[in-house]
């Protein structure tokens, strides 16, 4: 009556996937497995996952600091890469420490952002446990069938599903000892990157002047007026071949139309 009580108030706890768990349950020590169930109900199974942003004076001294980190707290790195201004590094701690080792590594440097979080696994597994059960039971069920099979054809068959159900075993195993590990041990991952440098102080009485625009704006009207003097060369230049031509031929012209002139002054006859 006292089990039977446990499984009542464990099923009313969990809903469906707690109460398809324990109508699996055809064979095998009930009491223990009821046990086990009670105490996975007990305190939920999280994983918790971390994620924060630092700047810091040293990339190379602050990845040496989360290393050693770890290591004191009974972890271990799982990742790392660093380059001459920023670094990324992974490291995996137990749960009971999660929250100390996130205060510590954020005591390295600036936060420049954060994100945790806490992910409740307890249904997918016991969902998991229960699919665990039900394939074991169909395990032991098919190797009696295949004890009293009476021909090769029936024991393949056997067999083959054997087969089968072993391997969905296989992965729902690897899946509960996947997130063991990850309840377990809590991820962090701490990016870094070199603090940005303080900008230098100007002196008050040399202000800090940009003389890239005044010098811009000095070339461009240059270059506007030596455009304009070409275009004006170019369109007065004819002009003033033709102009300077002109005076040369005037020039060259009017000594000779004065010589004329006076000879035919010489030869007109005076007056009696």
């Amino acid at each position: 009556m006292a089990a039977s009580r446990a499984v009542d108030a464990a099923k009313a706890a969990s809903g469906s996937p707690l109460s398809v768990y324990f109508d699996m349950i055809s064979t095998g020590d009930e009491v223990a497995l009821e046990a086990e169930v009670a105490e996975i109900l007990a305190e939920r199974l999280v994983v918790f996952t971390a994620r924060v942003e630092l700047e810091v004076d040293d990339v190379e001294v602050a990845v040496d600091e989360v290393r050693l980190l770890a290591e004191r707290l009974g972890g271990f790195v799982s990742t790392e890469q660093t380059r001459s201004e920023s670094g990324v590094i992974t490291i995996r701690v137990p749960q009971r420490v999660f929250h100390d080792a996130v205060a510590e590594a954020e005591a390295l440097g600036k936060v420049k952002a954060r994100d945790l979080k806490g992910e409740d696994v307890t249904e997918e597994y016991v969902d998991l446990g229960s699919q665990l059960v039900n394939l074991e039971n169909q395990e032991r069920r098919l190797l009696d069938i295949m004890g009293m099979g009476t021909t090769v054809e029936s024991v393949l068959r056997v067999e083959k599903e054997l087969e089968r159900v072993r391997g969905s075993i296989e992965s729902i195993k690897g899946r509960m000892n996947y997130l063991d590990s990850r309840i377990e041990l809590a991820t962090i991952t701490v990016l870094l990157n070199l603090e940005e440098a303080e900008p230098e102080v100007q002196i008050a009485w040399f202000p800090d002047v940009d003389w890239s625009a005044p010098v811009k704006a000095g070339l461009s009207v240059l270059f506007t007026v030596a455009q304009g003097m070409i275009a004006m060369a170019i369109i007065v230049g004819p002009f003033a071949v033709l102009g300077y031509a002109g005076l040369r031929g005037y020039r060259h012209l009017r000594p000779r139309k004065t010589l004329i002139d006076g000879d035919a002054k010489t030869e007109t006859p005076s007056p009696a």
